[in-house]
C-alpha cells in the first residue's frame, strides 16, 4: 500500500513538476508559491490515505519522503528562483502537515516529530542536489531551510543532532559523507530550539 500511496503521490508532483517547465517565473515569491502548491499536493494526497489513522503513518511518511525527493526543478529559470521554489516547498510541506495532524484527535498526531521534519528536511536536500545547476550552496541552504521549529518544543541539542544525523543517514545512505557542510547547516537550523 505504501509504495501506491508514494507513486501516487509522486506522479502527482512530478506532473506539477513537469507543468513549470514552461513556466519560468518571474518573481522569487512566484516561484515560492508554485513550491507550495507543489508540497500541498504531496502532502495532502499522503495525508488523505493516512485519514487520522496512526497505523498508517509510517507508510505515509514513508511515501511523502519519496514524492519530496523526486521533486527536481527541472524547469528554467536561476539558481535563486529555483531557491525560492525549494523554500516554497519544505516549509509548506511542514505547515501541511502540522495542520493536518492538528484535525486529529488521536494522540500520535499532536505534532509531526523530530523524526519526521528531519526526513522532510533531507528528502528536500535530495530534490535541491538532483536540480544541480549550483542550487546547493551555504546560502541557499540555509534560506530553504530556515524555518521555525517551535512546535517540535525544546531541544536537547546532543539528542536532536543524532535524530537529524539518522534521517540524513536514512535518506542520503554512503552520500552522506559528500555534503557534510551543508548537512551541518540543516541541523542546525533544526535543532537551535527556536
Amino acid at each position: 500500500m505504501k509504495k501506491l500511496v508514494g507513486a501516487a503521490a509522486a506522479a502527482a508532483c512530478m506532473a506539477i513538476s513537469a507543468i513549470g517547465l514552461a513556466q519560468p517565473f518571474q518573481t522569487c515569491t512566484d516561484a515560492r508559491n508554485f513550491g507550495r502548491n507543489t508540497s500541498e499536493i504531496a502532502v495532502g494526497q499522503v495525508m488523505a490515505r493516512v485519514n487520522c489513522n496512526a497505523d498508517e503513518l509510517p507508510g505515509a511518511e514513508d511515501a511523502l519522503v519519496a514524492a519530496l525527493s523526486n521533486l527536481a526543478a527541472t524547469w528554467t529559470g536561476t539558481a535563486d528562483m529555483k531557491r525560492c521554489y525549494y523554500e516554497g516547498i519544505y516549509e509548506n510541506a511542514v505547515e501541511r502537515l502540522r495542520r493536518d495532524y492538528a484535525q486529529c484527535d488521536d494522540p500520535a498526531f499532536q505534532a509531526p516529530s523530530l523524526g519526521t521534519v528531519s526526513r522532510i528536511a533531507m528528502a528536500t536536500f535530495v530534490a535541491m542536489l538532483d536540480t544541480g545547476g549550483g542550487l546547493v550552496t551555504t546560502s541557499n541552504t540555509r534560506a530553504v531551510f530556515d524555518i521555525d521549529y517551535g512546535f517540535l518544543g525544546r531541544l536537547e541539542s546532543r539528542a536532536c543532532r543524532a535524530e537529524v544525523e539518522s534521517a540524513e543517514r536514512e535518506v542520503l545512505g554512503m552520500e552522506v559523507t559528500m555534503y557534510t557542510r551543508f548537512l551541518d547547516l540543516i541541523e542546525a537550523e533544526i535543532c537551535m530550539g527556536r
